[in-house]
């Protein structure tokens, strides 16, 4: 998982960074989280990870995917 902690003056904030299969998904995904009808089991089974993107732009191994 991509994770981030963003602090500014009045609090922090941690991010889960995902990536929805579609537009409208993403958009119903975000209601669920907006009207708290999702937690993060939930989020993360509508979802799947942003980990091997990033990973193909780093460099980074993913664990069980072959080097191409």
């Amino acid at each position: 998982n991509i994770r981030a902690r963003l602090t500014h003056h009045d609090g922090t904030n941690y991010v889960l960074y995902r990536v929805a299969k579609s537009r409208e998904d993403a958009e119903r995904i975000a209601d669920k989280i907006y009207n708290l009808e999702i937690d993060e089991k939930g989020f993360r089974k509508l979802t799947r990870s942003l980990y091997p993107y990033v990973a193909d732009v780093y460099g980074w191994k993913v664990r069980g995917r072959r080097p191409a």
